[in-house]
């Protein structure tokens, strides 16, 4: 979300922000042990009403040569923790 300032006042005016992206359905897998990053993720994905598939099979994650986890998978593309953390702080409050 975007602050734009009124012409005739200096209160901020919070306009909601919308991507292409959030406009189509995402195939959203979150790769989780349980570790304590997972867990961050994991609410994170929750709190932001973010819908998603969990698995937490370590023998699928090794099949796809993740050397660790989490994992945040969105249309075919691989996002470590921070990659993850950033594209959900982009789609929080977009039309899903």
């Amino acid at each position: 979300m975007a602050a734009i300032y009124s012409a005739t006042q200096s209160i901020p005016v919070t306009v909601k922000q919308e991507c292409e992206e959030c406009k189509i359905k995402d195939n959203i897998i979150l790769y989780s042990t349980g570790c304590p990053k997972c867990k961050v993720l994991k609410k994170k994905l929750d709190s932001a009403n973010i819908d998603y598939e969990l698995i937490s099979d370590v023998d699928i994650m090794q099949e796809k040569g993740f050397a660790s986890t989490p994992v945040l998978e969105v249309n075919g593309h691989c996002m470590s923790f921070v990659e993850a953390n950033t594209w959900v702080k982009e789609h929080i409050g977009h039309e899903r």
